[in-house]
């Protein structure tokens, strides 16, 4: 079969090369066609359902509105976990499915149980909403707007009606968060002296808005040929058009509105604010659809903003762009990789032609090389993955095999067409391409089995680190595949096209190949005559790398360099959005002193439809920095970390009390967040049903962890510490007055928050007529105690009559899992071993902590996660072995040549161990993945070395001596220092620009390959014949004469 696809091939040469022109441009077309993002979709399929409840407490919210909605879900087809966390005024319970079904699917089962239960919610709890489809990294573009001359309420409207408007239509946008300004509100400020002298209820006054504000349905007139619809054109509620609503009438004298109340439009209380650069203004973040294009969305939003431009300057508005951009990010990785690739490409012809003096053969391998790597491209393209670091990363880490391929293939057909020039009776040019392309084929193809078998692990991997590597493993896959394809057809094509005339060829070889041969035999003999000592080294050398692998470090992924970073600032609960962008505003002051901060936006609280639950002690500091390098990056984090620790006066001894700050990069929050829920790389969640024990477990854990060498930035996530107002109704007071519990409520909240009563219609805009109570009351408790209502059957009754108002400490979050209650501790964990790390970390609370009874430990996170995905990767490589040792088996024919093939690995390991500690000593998935990479290279190499033995003692009937041992090592020579030196420039860009923009994963990887690379070449061509001669089996004609 195989002889008769490279004879085709060979024979219609002319149309095998049509054929792979058309691969190489529709190649370049698929990559400007393809999609392009930073990472694949890491995060499992989930939904996030959102629920107002206003004037709920932390504790109401749970009980009347997360618990039932939780309960509906359970049992539906693929949930693995729900969780919840309640607020004051907003339930957000987030269900994380399976991969067996689709997402929209899932939806729609979501969406069946939420219309059975949202009758039996609260009557001004909101109905449920499922929240848009977004990416796993979500957010694609922030910017702001700012004005010197118009309000922030105006801020909003520009942001609400002009902005969201325009870019919601851009394909790849699933939502617009917007952050700050002023929410118009058309307010009723009831004065409580007047309404109470006036013998005016509340209800009196709610009913006479809400029937003065109704839109209703009239009908239509029709006569015998006519039908003439009837409408009542309602009037622009104005001010004055308010106040001149009649609430009540005594004496035929009508009470008006604006007799007891002032009428303004003042802005509705906020639950976020927002500064850029320090101005007070308005943030806005478009978020991606699931599978939208990252790149092309951003400039199709770009486009958008273009367009507004006119009007923001027409209204006054600052526009300011590229607040948060990871298109930056994508631009920076795509560019480094394009010169990575065009560098290494000239490098790899550059060494071809120096050693094969022949420019023809340097150019069939050197085409052979992109060819294979566009054919895996088309492949990944139809199966609509995108390109991104990932894909990307597996792509170059492919060289080494793709490289390979391509030399091996013409390197022998150049060699063999030259030894058949000097026979008296030479074969036809076709005849020898053929025999030379099939002479290493069967090789190379379990040689290729092997590598793929070596690289399978990394498909199986689970959650989050599964759907990042495996993308990486596929590109990695379908680029020996696609390498493969183009050995046996079209290299043999273009080694005839382009090779077949032999009166051009030199019989010798050329003379770096010659040089290098001449000096490989000599430094042989001498290994030959004293082997034991180099052998002794050697295993010296591989003794100290296995130990030297306990000194390791583990991470997750590398820190990545995306240019932006995300300050976090944590208050006590219940403090202020205005005091949050007091400290805001120092802090952001600092940074933008820092040299090569280009600005900084801090958001306060929550976004109105995010899926987020932050009060309004939480802010974010966005700062971007844009694409610099790696070590400048670190200095900016460094002089930020060092801001956030200076005293800002002197009357404090801490820099600022009651903060907690932290620092991270965007990706790497999203992965810690989808991990595990919490934006963290360790997370202890204490699981029971009663919160006083489980805040006590949590605290003892807190304490323990803080004072445990290796445990930092530990903190409770939801602690017992919120301000709260409790109001303790007299049931029997109020039944005594002729009262009822709904109209008290009611009066509290106009207190203290206003009740929505109507909306007026404004042109597009929709004003929302909220009545409360005059502001002066609002934040002092005796006053609010003796304020005076009149029932709305004219009782006058006093607040502290009917009611008990005591300040306590409360809840700001209640955190479910799972249908139980939880406290999380988050930390971060630094110089602590990987391994078996969650039972070492249980170990450690059970020698020192009794929990409560019926309380229990979940302990997740990335650090978690890297532990179990290390020993996952292990367990099945080890799987992965048996086969490769079956395969080797085959090749190989015998156990002593299995055997020695074998040992080749721990030489390799001596490199890639020494990469690992000149990179820090860290060693993360994606380096092991550098690891299995440079294994699946070694034995490649080993068997095209064997099986060359083979040939010359088979075919060629030579003895199996040190003469033939000597001749198989040099004719693999040329085409092994080929593959190591070609792979090593390759992959040189990557390895010098390790940890760089773009190059966070990839780096490492290409380092390990690399530096395993050298070893292993030097060892392989060293060491290898030696012991072949010796315990290998090939003939059973052997001699040992060490000289011919």
């Amino acid at each position: 079969m195989l002889k008769r696809v490279v004879t085709f091939c060979v024979k219609n040469a002319s149309t095998i090369f049509v054929i792979g022109l058309t691969i190489f441009f529709y190649g370049i077309y698929s990559i400007q066609t393809a999609k392009l993002d930073i990472f694949p979709e890491f995060a499992p399929p989930q939904i996030v359902i959102q629920t107002e409840a206003p004037g709920f407490s932390s504790e109401l919210t749970e009980l009347l509105v997360s618990k039932p909605i939780e309960k509906s879900l359970v049992g539906l087809l693929g949930i693995k976990s729900i969780r919840s966390q309640s607020t004051p005024g907003l339930s957000v319970v987030t269900i994380i499915f399976d991969d067996k079904n689709s997402i929209f699917l899932n939806r729609q089962l979501v969406n069946e149980r939420l219309s059975l239960i949202s009758n039996d919610l609260p009557k001004n709890v909101y109905t449920p909403e499922i929240t848009p489809i977004t990416s796993s990294a979500s957010s694609i573009l922030g910017f702001g707007i700012t004005s010197e001359t118009r309000s922030l309420m105006d801020l909003r409207e520009v942001a609400e009606l002009s902005i969201r408007p325009s870019i919601m239509g851009t394909v790849g946008v699933a939502d617009i968060h917007i952050f700050g300004g002023d929410v118009r509100n058309r307010q009723i400020e009831i004065i409580p002296k007047l309404l109470h002298n006036s013998k005016i209820s509340i209800e009196d006054v709610i009913d006479s808005v809400k029937k003065n504000s109704v839109i209703t349905a009239i009908g239509f007139l029709e006569n015998n040929n006519q039908r003439i619809e009837a409408s009542v054109k309602t009037k622009n509620q104005s001010i004055s058009d308010l106040e001149a609503i009649a609430v009540k009438s005594f004496d035929s004298r009508p009470i008006l509105l604006g007799d007891i109340s002032t009428i303004s439009d003042q802005p509705a209380p906020a639950i976020s604010v927002a500064s850029i650069n320090g101005v007070q203004g308005v943030f806005i973040m478009a978020q991606g659809q699931l599978g939208a294009d990252t790149y092309k969305t951003t400039l199709a939003l770009e486009t958008k903003l273009n367009e507004l431009v006119p009007m923001f300057e027409r209204e006054g508005v600052t526009l300011h762009r590229n607040l948060f951009r990871p298109a930056n990010f994508i631009e920076e990785a795509v560019t480094n990789v394009q010169r990575d690739i065009l560098i290494g490409a000239s490098l790899v012809i550059a060494v071809l032609f120096g050693f094969l003096y022949n420019a023809k053969t340097a150019l069939i391998s050197a085409i052979a090389i992109p060819l294979s790597l566009l054919t895996s491209i088309i492949i990944l393209v139809f199966q609509g993955v995108a390109l991104n670091i990932m894909v990307l990363g597996g792509l170059v880490i492919a060289l080494g095999e793709v490289v390979d391929d391509a030399i091996i293939d013409a390197e022998n057909v150049f060699r063999r067409l030259r030894e058949n020039k000097t026979l008296s009776n030479p074969l036809s040019s076709a005849s020898v391409i053929i025999k030379a392309s099939l002479e290493v084929r069967h090789s190379i193809i379990i040689a290729t089995l092997i590598v793929v078998l070596v690289f399978t692990p990394l498909l199986f991997l689970p959650d989050v680190t599964g759907r990042l590597f495996k993308p990486l493993g596929l590109a990695y896959i379908y680029a020996l595949g696609s390498s493969l394809l183009i050995a046996i057809t079209i290299t043999p094509a273009l080694c005839y096209l382009l090779l077949k005339n032999t009166s051009s060829l030199k019989i010798k070889d050329s003379p770096t190949i010659t040089w290098l041969k001449n000096n490989y035999k000599h430094i042989l003999i001498k290994i030959e005559k004293a082997p034991k000592e180099l052998i002794g080294i050697v295993i010296f050398l591989i003794i100290s790398s296995l130990a030297a692998i306990n000194l390791f470090r583990f991470e997750f992924i590398p820190e990545l360099r995306e240019g932006h970073y995300i300050v976090h600032m944590t208050a006590i609960p219940g403090t202020s959005s205005k005091e949050m962008l007091r400290v805001g505003n120092i802090v952001t002051k600092r940074i933008r002193e820092i040299d090569g901060v280009k600005s900084t936006t801090q958001w306060v609280g929550r976004a109105e439809n995010g899926a987020d639950t932050f009060g309004t002690h939480y802010s974010e500091i966005q700062v971007e920095v844009g694409p610099l390098t790696a070590s400048k990056q670190e200095i900016i984090v460094n002089e930020i970390k060092a801001s956030l620790s200076k005293i800002p006066d002197q009357g404090n001894s801490i820099p600022f009390p009651g903060f907690v700050f932290g620092i991270n990069t965007f990706l790497a929050e999203r992965i810690e967040e989808t991990v595990s829920g919490y934006v963290s790389d360790f997370v202890i969640e204490v699981v029971g049903l009663n919160l006083t024990t489980i805040d006590k477990d949590a605290k003892n854990i807190a304490h323990l962890l803080s004072s445990t060498k290796g445990f930092s930035n530990v903190q409770i996530v939801s602690p017992l510490s919120a301000p709260q107002l409790k109001i303790s109704l007299k049931d029997q007071k109020i039944s005594e007055r002729g009262l009822n519990s709904e109209e008290i409520n009611r009066i509290f909240g106009l207190i203290f928050h206003g009740i929505e009563v109507a909306e007026i219609i404004d042109g597009e805009r929709k004003i929302p007529i909220r009545i409360s109570i005059n502001d002066n009351f609002q934040n002092k408790i005796d006053l609010i105690k003796n304020l005076r209502f009149i029932s709305k059957d004219g009782i006058s009754f006093k607040i502290s009559e009917v009611a008990k108002l005591e300040l306590e400490t409360g809840r700001s979050k209640i955190l479910r899992n799972s249908g139980k209650r939880v406290q999380a501790i988050t930390a971060d964990i630094e110089n602590i071993d990987f391994s078996n790390l969650e039972q070492k970390i249980r170990k450690l609370i059970d020698n020192n902590i009794k929990l409560s009874q019926n309380n229990y430990l979940t302990l997740s996170g990335t650090s978690i996660e890297t532990s179990s995905n290390f020993k996952r990767l292990l367990v099945a490589s080890l799987i992965s072995f048996i086969g490769v040792i079956l395969l080797l088996k085959f090749a190989m024919r015998t156990n002593r040549n299995l055997i020695i093939v074998l040992l080749n690995l721990p030489f390799c390991l001596i490199g890639g161990v020494l990469a690992v500690f000149i990179n820090g000593g860290w060693l993360s998935i994606g380096a092991m993945v550098g690891f299995i990479t440079l294994f699946g290279i070694t034995i490649r190499n080993s068997i095209m070395l064997v099986s060359h033995y083979h040939y010359l003692v088979e075919t060629e009937k030579m003895v199996w001596n040190f003469s033939t041992a000597l001749k198989g090592a040099s004719d693999r020579l040329p085409s092994i220092l080929m593959t190591a030196i070609v792979t090593g420039l390759g992959l040189l860009p990557l390895v010098l620009g390790s940890g760089e923009p773009g190059r966070e994963i990839e780096g490492p990887m290409a380092s390990i390959i690399v530096s395993g690379l050298i070893t292993s070449t030097i060892l392989n061509l060293l060491i290898f014949p030696s012991l072949f001669l010796r315990y290998g089996d090939f003939s059973n004609n052997r001699s040992h004469s060490f000289i011919n």
